[in-house]
């Protein structure tokens, strides 16, 4: 019954159900941990740690679920130092209850006694400190997982990396992902992908960014997902190759070149109004237009290409695309709205 009102967000009156029926059904480590899961969900630390302070008053022991679901309370709130007084405590409690574990059976014990920092611990702390752009803590944390013994994974990876390039930590960035791949084996996904892009783009390394997109899923057997695409596409507008940008994206809504973008990459009498002359034949390479289209263009992925022929004021562009786009998935306000700002873009 609790936990089936935490899941429907009501939180307080699960909190209210557990303290009327205490006396006659009273509350276990489970219980506990879902109400501060709960709290944590809603962004309420203060009450996660009341519920913390309850079990602690009432002798309920406390595993490693309970910890983590307080961590990520604080975490939620940006009490990083409330999660690393909680990672201390909770080793400290382990260490504590060592040597009970050796006198207990350990079906029933080990869970409970020793609720040792996991994968999920570490996890937490590491994307709250990335999320703070607080990088060399997160590193640091990272760092003392690994002196822990524990194997990362491919969230943590992503979420350090994502955290290095947009606070512009390039050589970090490289050697995690050397560490990932080759040391730990680790297979990247779409997602470290659309990371790298962004990383190589800020660099104004568009040739490394398409031929991580050829190598990438090839070498890892996964296909590129529509934000992979959206990520190169503004990477290309970014960098003045809207020609590029809209070759990727036309292949991708099926629709055929024009006869400007089957010059590849050859100047034309047409003027673009902005960005490069032509499709830059040596980015959007035939096997990087067959990878586009087998992958359909998101919202996203409209709204980008948008606002980069906004930039270069091809009204014509624009309004070619928030046509398709409010016909495919019913934005009309989006074009609406945007025609009224010629020659502005939104900072991405």
């Amino acid at each position: 019954m609790t936990d089936a009102l935490v899941s429907n967000r009501l939180v307080e009156e699960a909190e209210q159900l557990v303290g009327d029926w205490k006396e006659l059904v009273p509350p276990n480590t489970v219980i506990y941990s879902t109400l501060i899961h709960g709290w944590a969900k809603q962004n309420d630390a203060n009450r996660a740690r009341s519920i913390f302070a309850l079990m602690r008053d009432e002798n309920v022991l406390c595993n490693a679920v309970t910890f983590n679901c307080l961590i990520h309370a604080c975490v939620r709130v940006g009490d990083m130092q409330g999660a690393l007084e909680l990672l201390d405590a909770m080793k400290l409690q382990a260490a504590a209850n060592a040597d009970v574990v050796g006198s207990q059976d350990s079906d029933h014990a080990g869970g409970l006694l020793v609720p040792l920092p996991d994968k999920f611990t570490y996890s937490t702390i590491i994307k709250g400190y990335c999320a703070r752009g607080e990088m060399e803590q997160s590193l640091q944390m990272f760092d003392t997982m690994l002196g822990d013994g524990l194997q990362p994974d491919l969230v943590i990876y992503n979420t350090l990396l994502d955290g290095c390039v947009k606070r512009r930590y390039h050589g970090t960035c490289e050697r995690l992902l050397d560490d990932m791949t080759n040391y730990w084996k680790i297979q990247p996904n779409s997602y470290t992908l659309s990371i790298l892009i962004k990383h190589y783009g800020r660099q104004g390394d568009l040739e490394r960014a398409f031929n991580l997109v050829e190598e990438l899923p090839a070498k890892h057997g996964f296909e590129a997902n529509a934000h992979v695409w959206t990520c190169l596409i503004s990477a290309c507008i970014t960098h003045g190759e809207m020609e590029t940008a809209q070759a990727i994206f036309d292949v991708m809504r099926k629709v055929k070149p024009s006869r400007r973008q089957e010059t590849n990459g050859q100047q034309s009498t047409t003027t673009t109004g902005g960005g490069s002359d032509g499709v830059n034949a040596s980015l959007a390479t035939p096997a990087i237009l067959r990878m586009a289209a087998k992958c359909a263009p998101d919202a996203k992925a409209y709204e980008t290409q948008i606002h980069g022929w906004i930039k270069y004021n091809r009204q014509d562009k624009v309004k070619e695309l928030t046509e398709d786009l409010e016909r495919k998935f019913g934005m009309p306000t989006y074009s609406r709205n945007h025609h009224h700002h010629r020659g502005s873009s939104r900072r991405r």
